[in-house]
């Protein structure tokens, strides 16, 4: 009779603990823990994505000069949970760097594409795809500081690893008139091998 009393016992403090009867903790969805993953758990996760070790130094407060408003998500993390009711996609996105507190580039762990999430105060929030490979994602992100006036294309590209400078200097010195900013970039990224 002890020992039954005893199994009881130990089942209502796992009951009461939030533990269950296995005596594992119930699993949270990906949205639930990820909304309460620290700094450091979301590094790990930015690691775990291979990119180039500039990625990691954003997480460490180590942002060369040239990525001009780049910063660890700091502001993005702390509105995270009211972004997600506007965009629920962002439950999937693993964040990789914020430029000037209003844009964060992730990684969609679900689609495998990288995107930016708008947030400036104000505004609703957007999702804008920057690209279904790394290679085309650094693509769209080189042609938007192309079409910021940006100067150091040669720099940038080589702080983030992009393989294809060539096709990013040309698409600067040209001017389509027939286009407009937002169809010439994605025709250039389009263009860009995934690899």
């Amino acid at each position: 009779m002890f020992g039954r009393f005893l199994s009881i016992l130990k089942d209502l403090v796992r009951f009461f603990s939030g533990t269950g009867s296995s005596g594992a903790s119930p699993e949270k969805r990906p949205s639930e823990s990820r909304l309460d993953s620290t700094a450091e758990e979301w590094r790990r996760e930015v690691l775990s994505l291979g990119l180039p070790p500039v990625f990691a130094d954003v997480w460490d407060d180590r942002v060369p000069a040239v990525l001009t408003g780049w910063s660890w998500p700091s502001t993005f993390l702390a509105r995270r949970a009211d972004l997600l009711r506007y965009l629920p996609r962002l439950a999937d996105c693993v964040p990789l760097c914020e430029q000037f507190g209003d844009t964060l580039f992730a990684y969609d762990r679900k689609s495998g594409e990288f995107v930016a999430c708008h947030f400036a105060l104000g505004e609703p929030p957007y999702l804008e795809k920057m690209g279904d490979s790394y290679q085309r994602f650094i693509a769209a992100y080189l042609v938007d500081c192309v079409y910021a006036g940006e100067e150091r294309l040669e720099e940038i590209a080589a702080i983030l690893n992009f393989s294809h400078l060539e096709a990013i200097l040309a698409f600067a010195e040209q001017e389509d008139d027939d286009l407009d900013a937002d169809e010439a970039k994605q025709q250039l990224v389009a263009s860009i091998p995934k690899n």
